[in-house]
Protein backbone atom coordinates (compact mmCIF):
# COMPACT_ATOMS: atom_id res chain seq x y z
CA UNK A 1 0.00 0.00 0.00
CA UNK A 2 1.20 3.74 -0.71
CA UNK A 3 2.77 2.44 -3.78
CA UNK A 4 3.62 5.10 -6.51
CA UNK A 5 2.86 3.64 -9.50
CA UNK A 6 2.40 4.84 -13.44
CA UNK A 7 -0.10 3.33 -15.89
CA UNK A 8 0.21 2.78 -19.50
CA UNK A 9 -2.47 5.42 -19.73
CA UNK A 10 -1.12 7.84 -17.61
CA UNK A 11 3.19 7.22 -18.67
CA UNK A 12 1.75 7.89 -22.44
CA UNK A 13 0.44 11.58 -21.08
CA UNK A 14 3.10 12.11 -18.23
CA UNK A 15 4.96 14.96 -20.82
CA UNK A 16 1.99 16.52 -21.15
CA UNK A 17 0.14 16.68 -18.11
CA UNK A 18 3.01 15.08 -15.45
CA UNK A 19 0.38 12.90 -13.99
CA UNK A 20 1.17 9.97 -11.68
CA UNK A 21 -1.21 7.38 -10.25
CA UNK A 22 -1.37 6.41 -6.61
CA UNK A 23 -1.73 2.89 -6.13
CA UNK A 24 -4.40 1.74 -2.95
CA UNK A 25 -5.17 -1.19 -2.95
CA UNK A 26 -5.94 -4.41 -5.14
CA UNK A 27 -9.17 -6.56 -5.47
CA UNK A 28 -7.93 -9.53 -5.89
CA UNK A 29 -11.69 -10.85 -6.67
CA UNK A 30 -10.48 -9.02 -10.14
CA UNK A 31 -7.45 -7.58 -10.13
CA UNK A 32 -8.69 -3.75 -9.71
CA UNK A 33 -6.58 -1.40 -8.09
CA UNK A 34 -7.99 1.56 -6.68
CA UNK A 35 -5.82 4.59 -7.49
CA UNK A 36 -5.27 8.04 -7.22
CA UNK A 37 -4.54 11.06 -9.21
CA UNK A 38 -1.02 12.59 -8.69
CA UNK A 39 0.11 16.13 -10.34
CA UNK A 40 2.95 18.18 -10.24
CA UNK A 41 0.39 21.03 -10.62
CA UNK A 42 0.33 22.95 -7.27
CA UNK A 43 -3.41 23.83 -6.72
CA UNK A 44 -3.67 23.74 -3.13
CA UNK A 45 -7.50 23.55 -2.79
CA UNK A 46 -9.62 21.33 -0.48
CA UNK A 47 -8.86 18.17 -2.86
CA UNK A 48 -5.35 18.55 -2.33
CA UNK A 49 -2.85 16.23 -0.27
CA UNK A 50 0.89 17.89 -0.99
CA UNK A 51 3.62 15.53 -0.88
CA UNK A 52 7.04 16.49 -0.63
CA UNK A 53 10.46 14.23 -1.75
CA UNK A 54 10.99 13.90 2.17
CA UNK A 55 7.55 12.15 2.91
CA UNK A 56 8.46 9.24 -0.12
CA UNK A 57 10.78 6.21 -0.09
CA UNK A 58 12.21 7.71 -3.68
CA UNK A 59 12.37 11.03 -4.45
CA UNK A 60 9.66 12.18 -7.73
CA UNK A 61 11.36 14.10 -9.90
CA UNK A 62 9.07 17.69 -8.79
CA UNK A 63 6.93 18.51 -5.77
CA UNK A 64 3.63 17.40 -6.22
CA UNK A 65 0.24 16.66 -5.01
CA UNK A 66 -2.30 13.69 -4.73
CA UNK A 67 -5.82 14.87 -6.12
CA UNK A 68 -8.07 13.32 -3.49
CA UNK A 69 -11.29 13.71 -5.42
CA UNK A 70 -9.77 11.82 -8.33
CA UNK A 71 -10.22 8.39 -7.20
CA UNK A 72 -10.72 5.37 -9.75
CA UNK A 73 -9.84 1.47 -10.24
CA UNK A 74 -7.84 0.57 -12.74
CA UNK A 75 -6.87 -3.35 -13.98
CA UNK A 76 -3.27 -4.57 -12.18
CA UNK A 77 -2.14 -5.55 -15.61
CA UNK A 78 -2.15 -1.93 -16.91
CA UNK A 79 0.85 -0.41 -13.73
CA UNK A 80 3.76 -0.79 -15.50
CA UNK A 81 6.12 -0.09 -12.46
CA UNK A 82 6.81 1.23 -9.12
CA UNK A 83 7.33 5.47 -8.65
CA UNK A 84 7.67 5.00 -5.34
CA UNK A 85 6.13 4.71 -1.75
CA UNK A 86 5.01 6.92 0.84
CA UNK A 87 5.63 6.68 4.08
CA UNK A 88 3.62 5.14 6.35
CA UNK A 89 3.34 8.21 8.59
CA UNK A 90 1.93 10.31 5.63
CA UNK A 91 -0.16 7.40 3.99
CA UNK A 92 -2.26 7.70 7.54
CA UNK A 93 -2.52 11.29 6.72
CA UNK A 94 -3.66 10.89 3.34
CA UNK A 95 -6.54 8.09 4.02
CA UNK A 96 -7.86 11.25 6.29
CA UNK A 97 -7.82 13.23 3.43
CA UNK A 98 -9.21 11.10 1.07
CA UNK A 99 -12.20 10.71 3.70
CA UNK A 100 -12.78 14.08 4.07
CA UNK A 101 -13.21 15.11 1.02
CA UNK A 102 -16.51 12.92 0.70
CA UNK A 103 -17.53 13.80 4.40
Amino acid sequence: MGALSACRQGWKNQSKTSNYYQQRYINVLDNDMLIAQITSIIRGDKFSFQIRNSDLEIPLPKESEIRCNKIATIRKQLIIGKLSSLKPSKQRDLYKKICSVFD
